[in-house]
């Protein structure tokens, strides 16, 4: 997952990869509305 917005904040980075392997997600083979799920997720934990 290369977000350069959160490159220095990591910590965040590894909580979204967490939730995705508990959750059997493979980020370069997930599908549109997946990433879509992980873009929101990303997007309300910075706020």
């Amino acid at each position: 997952m290369n977000f350069k917005i959160l490159k220095h904040k990591p910590s965040i980075i590894d909580e979204i990869e967490d939730d995705l392997l508990k959750n059997n997600i493979s980020t370069e083979k997930a599908p549109k509305t997946n990433q879509k799920k992980i873009l929101e997720s990303i997007m309300f934990r910075q706020s």
